[in-house]
């Protein structure tokens, strides 16, 4: 007789996601003879709770939606294994800054903005918590005082890149 299945392994094991990411998970079937088998496209797919991550009940793959734990479970037949999936709140992903214009006027300023862009596809402004840099400092100064961050003075006729750093994201410079 055919090996029938006794168990379900559901990886990876409790695993935390950030908001607005996809998680692949696998589902490890063990049978009667001790055999282990890569069962994922053969299980149904499922979420206790879809508001917090819904799950494709074919692919296994699984979509972070809002904070907090759910039970992603694969089932064949009776048989089902489940992780728990905890979705911590989005990650910073990229920074943007505007305006993306590439001159100042000597002698004049220019506020700048930093916009933070998250795992979950939310915004905020990141203008005062940014560390601003400037490539060239005796050309184009730019502000890291409280209150006053982005502000970019043209001192001296010349080119300077301008960028914005946040717990290690970077912003791509402005030329």
């Amino acid at each position: 007789t055919p090996a029938q299945l006794i168990s379900i392994a559901v990886t990876p094991i409790n695993p935390s996601v950030a908001k607005g990411l996809i998680r692949q998970f696998k589902a490890t079937g063990t049978y009667t003879d001790h055999s282990v088998q890569d069962v994922t496209a053969l299980a149904t797919w499922s979420s206790s709770n879809p508001r917090k991550a819904m799950v494709n009940n074919v692919t296994g793959s699984v979509t972070t939606v809002a904070t907090g734990n759910t039970n992603i479970k694969a089932t064949i037949d009776s048989i089902s294994g489940s992780s728990v999936l905890n979705v911590t709140p989005a990650l910073l992903t990229s920074i943007e800054i505007t305006p993306t214009i590439n001159s100042i006027t000597h002698g004049l300023t220019k506020q700048f903005k930093a916009t933070g862009i998250f795992s979950d596809k939310s915004t905020q402004n990141l203008t005062q918590l940014v560390t601003w840099i400037s490539s060239d400092p005796s050309k184009i100064e730019i502000e890291n005082t409280s209150g006053k961050k982005g502000i970019a003075t043209a001192s001296k006729l010349g080119s300077s890149n301008i960028k914005a750093v946040y717990k290690f994201i970077q912003s791509s410079q402005i030329p």
